[in-house]
């Protein structure tokens, strides 16, 4: 028994000798290390870039210089910079110092309105419903989700190109299909433009009326208004 105590004690004493090397050791290894970056070189922070570039290229663009103007609003873009896409998509829109090209118009409007840009948000729905070209290659899911969250942000005029999106793509089901019954785009169509108009945009009301006139039944009646009661507790909520 006495062998063992002593035993025992012996590796206790050893093990507090190893923690107090192993302490001063760790000590040694912290201030080394805070000694080492003292005398590093510090990387210094810098803010985005996107609004130099914003003013960059809108500097360029009063100057005629499109060229720049392209490449710092597309940079400006990159970093989701609303103004700078919209600007961006309308050059590309119009042909202004651009070959023109409404596919790159509705991506760039597609990144100003989910950054925030309201005129981007309707020009993004406006495009999509007239050209095929853009519908090709864009889902209408998709681009109705952008529509509906910026709406959600109080932007009327989303509301607008929602409508706007379902009506054209109830019209190429109409054309190429059959015509007499009213597709569930069409509905949708109907819904949009009543919130819309819920929400003052300019021109819904007129359109939700051409869009009733077009609903034939009782019951496409019936599934437009669920339509629009769905839609209008995700955008308007309570209200």
């Amino acid at each position: 028994m006495l062998c063992r105590a002593t035993f025992f004690g012996y590796a206790y004493g050893l093990n507090l000798i190893l923690g107090q090397m192993m302490n001063r050791c760790t000590y040694a290894l912290s201030i080394f290390i805070a000694v080492l970056l003292t005398f590093l070189p510090r990387a210094h922070a810098q803010e985005p870039p996107f609004n130099d570039r914003y003013i960059a290229g809108s500097e360029a663009y009063r100057q005629g210089d499109f060229e720049a103007a392209e490449k710092n609003w597309r940079a400006a873009a990159n970093y989701r910079h609303p103004q700078a896409a919209y600007n961006l998509a309308l050059m590309y829109e119009s042909g202004t110092g651009l070959s023109r090209d409404v596919k790159k118009a509705a991506y760039y409007h597609y990144i100003g309105a989910k950054a925030g840009s309201e005129e981007a948000a309707y020009r993004m729905g406006y495009l999509f419903a007239k050209h095929e070209v853009v519908r090709e290659h864009w889902l209408d899911r998709i681009i109705a989700q952008v529509l509906t969250n910026a709406a959600k942000r109080g932007q009327p005029r989303a509301m607008l190109a929602y409508g706007l999106v379902f009506e054209a793509k109830a019209n190429v089901i109409l054309k190429n299909w059959r015509n007499d019954y009213a597709p569930a785009q069409l509905k949708g169509a109907w819904a949009g433009y009543m919130i819309a108009a819920e929400m003052c945009a300019k021109g819904a009301q007129l359109r939700a009326k051409s869009i009733q006139a077009r609903l034939r039944t009782s019951r496409d009646m019936d599934i437009a208004e669920g339509l629009m009661a769905r839609l209008r507790a995700e955008v308007l909520g309570s209200k």
